[in-house]
């Protein structure tokens, strides 16, 4: 998830559905050989499946392990939401808004 271009292949398939590496390589302006590279990352990860249709090769998202990202980011939920509060007290005090 780290990588720019993966998140954005995930985005892709998720907005796009099932789609040809051919597809996601114009829509993310990258080599074919580039977005392979990155599906196969996805692949191991589980969170792209891939299916054959005649010669070619279909992605899709598989976003069920994504809930483990999710929950895992959650707890910082309340951190964050303390820091921005600090910092817009500190702010006013200063005047800034």
């Amino acid at each position: 998830m780290a990588d720019p271009t993966r998140r954005a292949i995930i985005e892709s398939l998720g907005r796009g559905g099932e789609q040809p590496v051919g597809a996601l390589a114009d829509s993310l302006g990258q080599s074919v050989a580039m977005v392979s590279r990155h599906l196969a990352v996805l692949r191991a990860t589980a969170l792209v499946q891939e299916r054959r249709s005649g010669r070619h090769r279909l992605y899709r998202l598989d976003a069920a392990p994504l809930q483990d990202l999710y929950d895992w980011a959650a707890l910082f939920a309340g951190f964050w939401t303390e820091r921005m509060a600090n910092l817009r007290r500190h702010l006013e005090a200063k005047g800034g808004t």
